[in-house]
């Protein structure tokens, strides 16, 4: 049977129930271009995206086995893809938490709306955006739109002192994620 006829999901099963790696290089072949496109637009340094696509399908090959099938192949291969960026970059320096306006843009305002697509995402896209954002304001977006807390509440857990602070901070939080969100989501947008 010809190899790149097969699914992702199917190329998947052969490797890891044949236990044959020569399946993977269809997987390679078919999302090879489209790994680097994305560790170029985190990077903007080709050298160095092509350094990361090697270890990323490098990863990709040693957590085979831990793929469930929850998601799509390509949604959970694009994780690790936009997570080894996120710690290449934070191991090199290259950005901090607060370098991300340098990367994507952040919208001066967003809406309620904004929000509601963003939490509305797919539970694994949700989980990669909420990544990459400061732990702190992963919490404020986790307590507010998960928990569901009221501001007071969420400003005794996060020992926030003033609801101005607990409603800036929160803000900045719901800004980022919604650039992340039209950063890396921009079809769902529409």
């Amino acid at each position: 049977m010809q190899r790149l006829d097969l699914t992702d999901e199917q190329l998947v099963e052969k490797i890891i129930k044949e236990k044959d790696n020569s399946y993977f290089s269809a997987l390679f072949l078919r999302y090879n271009e489209k790994v680097k496109g994305k560790c170029y637009s985190m990077t903007k340094s080709r050298s160095v995206a092509d350094d990361l696509v090697q270890d990323i399908m490098l990863k990709t090959m040693e957590k085979l086995h831990s793929f469930e099938g929850r998601s799509s192949f390509s949604t959970w291969l694009y994780a690790i893809t936009y997570n080894h960026c996120i710690e290449y970059l934070r191991q090199n320096k290259r950005i901090k938490f607060d370098d991300w306006a340098e990367i994507i843009e952040i919208p001066d305002t967003i809406t309620e709306s904004d929000m509601d697509n963003v939490m509305e995402l797919r539970s694994e896209r949700l989980l990669l955006l909420l990544e990459m954002l400061k732990p702190e304001d992963k919490a404020l977006i986790l307590l507010k739109y998960k928990e569901n807390f009221d501001l007071k509440r969420i400003m005794y857990i996060l020992s926030i002192n003033g609801e101005s602070a607990a409603k800036m901070r929160l803000n900045r939080a719901k800004k980022r994620i919604v650039a992340f969100y039209n950063q890396f989501y921009p079809a769902l947008k529409e």
